[in-house]
């Protein structure tokens, strides 16, 4: 019986490091493709936008170091020439996922981090 616990132990633990090597793939991957974009919809905010790169790397991003990170990487995002007004506040400008896959500069984690 000690072996068939022992043994669904090191499985569980095997799909765990599993999990967590593909967890830190993608926050990889966030950093030099645009892949974030494939979790929003057609169209999106720059915030919904770097409310992706929050969930996925686990940390807040300064919103407007973001915003000029994002403007300034080549391909990422275009504008749609649309906006969305919200329940309150200045309506929010709509972008599009932009032509560009390999992201150059690369929207690196430690860009737009605040502690």
């Amino acid at each position: 019986m000690r072996a068939v616990s022992r043994l669904r132990a090191l499985r569980f633990a095997t799909a765990a490091n599993r999990a967590t090597a593909y967890c830190q793939e993608v926050r990889r991957k966030l950093e030099y493709t645009a892949v974030a974009t494939a979790f929003c919809g057609e169209s999106f905010t720059l915030s919904e936008l770097r409310a992706v790169y929050e969930a996925i790397w686990g940390q807040h991003l300064d919103p407007s170091n973001f915003r000029r990170k994002v403007l300034n990487t080549a391909g990422l995002v275009q504008p749609t020439g649309e906006q969305r007004l919200p329940p309150t506040g200045r309506p929010a400008a709509l972008y599009r996922r932009g032509s560009a896959w390999l992201l150059s500069p690369p929207l690196l984690r430690g860009i737009g981090h605040t502690a």
